[in-house]
């Protein structure tokens, strides 16, 4: 009975999930120790990395973002982001966008659409049809100001612009509201969000950028967009213990938001959170407190048809030791708290997140210590998970 009780304390406050068979049912270990899954879900490995695309180029390592679009009749494509450095990882390239089309469900070509950029991270597609890809990491900007930007890529040419209005930082992701203001993560460990809002709606050539502040739900204009952070902290931007993955509701009133939390020496955020913010007052709150032994370091995020919200991890190396593999979870729409699946590999993260227009198939993509990459589909009843 006291177990019991401070279970339901626990799930009170947020500390604990609900248990597996309540979701989806119990996890059957992959006999491929690949990635554990619910009974009635299979998983497909589309692409590996270094194996070769049928334009005749390998398929790139560090696979991230994932954007799926349907074009009708049985046909749709993946764009996939490759989280490449050349300056770290010189025989893997540079950072890229390669392109991947379906027809009824069965991958018929793939090929690379755009390279030559850094680091590409997330990222998300724009209302009108345009790609938009992230560099994480730049280094010092003394040394390398071409670096921490986001690229506009059309996916029927492959022609990029950088769009340096929209800053120069660790960008993570970046989504277009339904006001055509662009809203930007910043993956450092006291990095900010962001938000940019263009001269003209639709053109990301002009426009002012901004930083927010949590306590005043205010933004605070930039002046200097190419020295991003420095300014956003001069202008009292709060900082976040790494922003990462960002998605939007289906009707625009709210954004999720991942904190990875702090790996630095004083463990003082080892877990992180999910946060939610209502775009009518910008007020920022935390659905999802991290704690051991359940939600670890949350990273891409996804929702499906339903409203709820996926959670891929990528744990800090000392939360894998101590606490296991990287897992997804969701998070329903009436904060419901469920197991997914869990990766059977120690140290793959899974990234990227993507769900058909029939809702039934789930696209991610696996980062492995190995090096040993891959593009992955998932099937099944997604809709078996209710509240």
């Amino acid at each position: 009975m006291k177990i019991f009780l401070l279970l339901s304390l626990l799930r009170a406050i947020g500390l604990a999930a609900v248990p597996e068979s309540a979701c989806f049912g119990p996890l059957v270990a992959d006999r491929k120790k690949f990635i554990d899954l619910p009974e009635g879900f299979t998983y497909q490995v589309l692409l590996e990395s270094g194996k070769k695309m049928t334009d005749g180029k390998p398929y790139p390592q560090r696979p991230d973002m994932t954007i799926y679009k349907s074009t009708g009749k049985g046909r749709a494509y993946l764009i996939v982001g490759h989280e490449i450095a050349a300056d770290i990882n010189p025989e893997w390239g540079t950072g890229a966008l390669t392109q991947h089309h379906f027809i009824n469900g069965r991958l018929e070509r793939s090929k690379l659409i755009a390279d030559g950029m850094r680091n590409n991270c997330g990222g998300s597609m724009t209302p009108w049809g345009t790609v938009l890809t992230n560099e994480e990491f730049p280094r010092d900007q003394k040394d390398f100001p071409d670096e921490g930007y986001i690229w506009e890529v059309d996916p029927r040419t492959g022609h990029r612009q950088r769009r340096d209005p929209l800053g120069r930082f660790s960008h993570e992701t970046a989504i277009v509201a339904k006001d055509g203001s662009v809203y930007m993560t910043e993956d450092h460990e006291d990095g900010m969000l962001w938000r940019f809002i263009p001269k003209e709606p639709g053109d990301l050539g002009a426009g002012t950028l901004y930083a927010y502040n949590r306590m005043r739900r205010f933004w605070a204009p930039i002046s200097h967009p190419t020295d991003a952070h420095r300014a956003g902290i001069m202008a009292d931007g709060t900082p976040f213990n790494r922003f990462e993955g960002m998605v939007m509701s289906a009707d625009g009133r709210f954004l999720y938001i991942a904190e990875t939390g702090s790996e630095n020496e004083s463990r003082q955020d080892p877990f992180g959170r999910i946060y939610r913010m209502t775009l009518a007052n910008w007020r920022l709150e935390a659905l999802w407190e991290g704690v051991a032994g359940v939600l670890a370091n949350p990273d891409n995020l996804a929702l499906d048809g339903a409203g709820n919200l996926w959670i891929f991890e990528d744990r800090f190396e000392v939360n894998l030791k101590d606490h296991g593999a990287n897992q997804i979870w969701v998070l329903g729409a009436k904060k419901q708290r469920c197991l997914f699946a869990r990766m059977a590999r120690m140290g793959c993260e899974p990234t990227g997140p993507a769900f058909s227009a029939s809702g039934r198939e789930l696209f991610f993509n696996t980062q492995c210590p190995s090096g040993k990459d891959a593009t992955v589909l998932i099937s099944g009843d997604f809709s078996a998970f209710s509240e």
